[in-house]
């Protein structure tokens, strides 16, 4: 399996080989089955706040590992500062330009970065189109643009100055990837493919909505939203705490592990992960609905996302402006403190089920994963793992 990476980090290659190879050969050995159809890329810093990632696209799975993320506990002092302010420039400018190999590349000539990224779009309507979908967050194009240039040089010095004490580091941590390739397995399941097919309508439609501005999709939107949230509310969790029993056994303490204590600890991660992760798809998909009504406004939505974000510690509550003035507070009091935790609600009881079953299917004969894949509804991947 290759390693893509970029080539101030090819010399970690070997350790993501490794440590994949020790992966592939633990899941054998419990009779799990071996994910289908990936990729592994390591990053410098790909994702908000992620050690790793993983992703289902229509040519197969992605696994991400971020480097900085990965080392980042054991900086200490005015390392961590720098590394701290670093990680929030790849948090915002991420924003802006998508994926890390356009941050890279703005560190290093922000000038021509800018121009060749505002080349590839495909015309110059779709260009204005992506730029106005930003007015209506708050923080315009041009806000973005100016900051990822303006501080391209002071990221690209504590970049490289810190490149040497994060490639060390990173030589003797311990990677995510068995619970990524876990991930990558359950991407193969029937209910997590029915559950894609949701989530890609519901971006089709983003798409057409909020970059082409056709309005007329709106209420298709929202439907499609609270399709893909219904769908979500039964995979995450079953996926994460799948994945999480890979963070609390290790390799070799299956058969004396202390599975009763294991749950709780997946269980309690559940409700962090809930509360951090969550929260923006569950507002995303209550404001589309209220848009598609006629029950929310721009200045209302702002503030939404900028306290939901704010909540979750996440940088991308500097995308949005808030007018506290302009709010629509019923609305917004509706949406943050009935509604919203009443879908964490509904999360939390189902990982309640998830983890009870899938603990007794590791305890008792893990190969039930394996069969679960094929469970065509939630309450059938319950029944499989209890067998």
């Amino acid at each position: 399996m290759k390693v893509y990476t970029h080539k101030e980090l090819e010399e970690l290659i070997p350790k993501v080989e490794s440590e994949l190879e020790k992966v592939l050969e633990e899941r054998e050995k419990l009779g799990l089955s071996i994910p289908k159809d990936y990729q592994i890329f390591l990053n410098f810093y790909n994702a908000e706040g992620a050690d790793a990632t993983a992703q289902k696209t229509d040519k197969g799975s992605i696994i991400s590992v971020n480097a900085l993320k990965t080392v980042a506990y054991q900086f200490k002092g005015k390392e961590e500062e720098k590394l701290v302010k670093l990680a929030n420039y790849f948090d915002i400018t991420r924003t802006f330009l998508g994926h890390e190999n356009w941050i890279f590349s703005i560190i290093h000539n922000p000038e021509e970065t800018m121009k060749n990224f505002e080349q590839a779009f495909k015309s110059e309507k779709a260009l204005q189109a992506y730029k106005e979908g930003f007015k209506t967050r708050g923080r315009t194009y041009e806000e973005y643009k100016q900051f990822a240039s303006e501080n391209a040089e002071p990221a690209k010095k504590a970049l490289y100055e810190l490149l040497p004490k994060i490639k060390d580091a990173f030589k003797k941590a311990d990677l995510s990837l068995r619970h990524e390739i876990d991930h990558a397995d359950f991407f193969n399941s029937q209910i997590y493919s029915d559950s894609y097919t949701k989530l890609k309508r519901s971006k089709e439609l983003q798409y057409r909505l909020h970059t082409l501005g056709d309005k007329s999709v709106s209420k298709e939107y929202a439907k499609a939203n609270m399709e893909t949230l219904k769908s979500k509310i039964e995979t995450e969790p079953i996926i994460e705490p799948r994945a999480f029993f890979f963070d609390y056994i290790k390799p070799d303490e299956w058969d004396k592990t202390n599975y009763e204590e294991v749950k709780k600890k997946i269980f309690g991660k559940f409700l962090l992960y809930i509360e951090h992760v969550f929260p923006r798809d569950i507002l995303d998909t209550l404001v589309s609905q209220k848009w598609s009504k006629g029950e929310m406004d721009t200045a209302t939505s702002m503030f939404l996302f900028y306290t939901v974000n704010n909540q979750m510690q996440s940088a991308n509550s500097a995308a949005y402006v808030v007018q506290p003035e302009k709010v629509n507070y019923k609305t917004a009091n509706q949406i943050l403190f009935k509604e919203i935790p009443e879908w964490k609600l509904k999360l939390a009881k189902n990982a309640e089920k998830t983890i009870e079953a899938i603990g007794q299917a590791y305890k008792e004969k893990p190969s039930r994963l394996k069969q679960a894949n094929e469970a065509k509804t939630f309450e059938e991947f319950i029944n499989t793992c209890k067998g």
